[in-house]
């Protein structure tokens, strides 16, 4: 129901009759090509924008945090 991100789960849910997110989880199917394409655009991402949030213990000596 979710695959093209239109509808969410909340509205999923009544339409399938689920009553609790963990069954909701439990009967949800992923596709093995969303998989695929998710790690590619991670991946992409990564390769794209290599700049790191993580900062070296000297530096952060220096900054004051």
């Amino acid at each position: 129901m979710e695959k093209s991100g239109a509808v969410t789960q909340a509205v999923a849910m009544k339409i399938t009759g689920h009553k609790t997110d963990s069954v909701y989880r439990r009967y949800r199917i992923v596709d093995e090509t969303d998989i695929e394409r998710a790690l590619e655009k991670t991946q992409e991402s990564i390769s794209q924008n290599p700049i790191s949030n993580v900062t070296g213990m000297k530096r952060a000596r220096q900054i004051g945090r």
